[in-house]
């Protein structure tokens, strides 16, 4: 998070937030959405990757990759 000074980073635990799953439709865990607010409020999810890394499903470059990508 220290590379994007505009942008707020959060994670929770959905056991403790039922109502989020219906919600924003998460498709697993990990699950990870960029949401966009203001004037053009809009929300992506990061879809899985192709070749899940093993110890942490995402990688850094991947996340890192789609932030950029959908913050433009």
């Amino acid at each position: 998070s220290n590379h994007y000074d505009d942008i707020h980073f959060f994670a929770f635990n959905i056991d403790d937030h039922d109502e989020l799953d219906n919600l924003i439709s998460i498709n697993g865990t990990p699950s990870i959405y960029l949401i966009k607010t203001g004037a053009n409020k809009k929300m992506f999810n990061l879809p899985d990757p192709e070749e899940p890394d093993e110890t942490t499903w995402y990688t850094f470059e991947y996340i890192k990759n789609f932030i950029d990508r959908m913050s433009r």
